[in-house]
């Protein structure tokens, strides 16, 4: 039974060939296509932000040490949002601490504020500043050649 299943539709669960689909929507002669580009954008902009918001700072700093007197609980956010970055991205002990710091930063905004959106669009607002010189380029090419050439 399970044979037949996985011979009829060996092309949907077979992952290499879901994989190499997606990378060629996303990537043309190993160059990021305008969807690429969207996807990356969204994700660090949007998605990211708003994830790593509710996880280390809503549910971490609220379930564990909540409101600590030595503010253990913003420790604690900050080293795993530090932690998760160095698992995801980077492996390098620079990264870890340079991570640790932005969510220390983070955990005081939500501590100081107790308010998880101005938290979210801070780190929205870090995170849009890795595309600002890019986007002012394109910006910038864009009127130039188009416009004042």
């Amino acid at each position: 039974m399970v044979d037949a299943f996985q011979l009829q539709f060996h092309h949907l669960i077979d992952n290499k060939y879901i994989f190499q689909d997606f990378l060629s929507i996303l990537y043309s002669n190993g160059q990021p296509t305008f969807l690429s580009t969207v996807l990356s954008f969204s994700l660090t902009v949007v998605v990211a932000p708003i994830s790593e918001e509710l996880i280390d700072r809503g549910y971490f700093m609220n379930t564990f040490f909540h409101q600590s007197k030595y503010y253990l609980d913003v420790i604690l956010s900050a080293l795993i949002f530090g932690l998760s970055h160095l698992i995801l991205t980077h492996r390098d002990p620079i990264s870890l601490i340079i991570y640790s710091l932005g969510g220390l930063f983070y955990a005081l905004v939500y501590r100081w504020t107790k308010n998880l959106k101005i938290t979210i669009l801070c780190h929205s607002f870090f995170n849009f500043l890795i595309y600002a010189k890019p986007i002012w380029i394109f910006v910038y090419n864009y009127v130039y050649y188009h416009f004042l050439r």
